[in-house]
């Protein structure tokens, strides 16, 4: 991760360099061009190096993902952007949108250090697809879980909790491994 976050800081020290000099006329090279194009044409470079910027990271998590599921012979499922492995069910009985469902958990990083535990930190009661407490990648793998089941689940940093964390144990840019268990 901290050459992840090398690359952006890099990124965002040369787009300061390159595009952060105040508007001078002579930095015009057409006459018609308006101070106000001038302004709008920077600012789209800055963001065209911002979106490739945020592929490159993007590239690499996705790379340290896969490399972990290969590593540890996970037989895992893409989906929604989400890496799911069913360990066990017992029923048929798939997770509906707007239930309410009891979870037990436990919370890792890709490095293996533990963010949470639902033995030290008590059960999740999450409304499906209306809980904001809950990480969106984490709502939208549970909606392809059945009850009564256990399975892996790896959420890239994008659905987790981004670039912020969760202001608490969960660094920036964490790739989040939930193994969890539904009542």
């Amino acid at each position: 991760m901290k050459a992840i976050n090398k690359l952006i800081l890099f990124t965002i020290l040369l787009l300061t360099f390159s595009c952060g000099r105040r508007y001078q006329e002579e930095d015009l090279t057409e006459k018609t061009l308006t101070k106000e194009d001038s302004i709008r044409l920077r600012n789209e470079k800055i963001e065209e190096s911002l979106r490739t910027t945020n592929q490159i990271v993007i590239k690499k998590e996705l790379e340290k993902i896969k490399s972990y599921i290969e590593r540890n012979s996970w037989k895992v499922k893409e989906k929604d952007g989400i890496f799911i492995e069913i360990i066990s069910k017992i029923n048929e009985k798939k997770l509906q949108n707007d239930e309410i469902i009891s979870l037990s958990y436990e919370c890792f990083t890709l490095k293996g250090e533990k963010l949470y535990d639902s033995e030290k930190d008590g059960k999740l009661n999450i409304r499906l697809g209306k809980d904001s407490e809950c990480p969106l990648g984490l709502q939208k793998a549970l909606l392809h879980l059945y009850h009564n089941c256990k399975a892996r689940i790896i959420i890239p940093s994008s659905l987790a909790y981004g670039l912020s964390g969760d202001g608490k144990r969960i660094p920036p840019s964490t790739t989040l491994i939930y193994e969890v268990e539904i009542d």
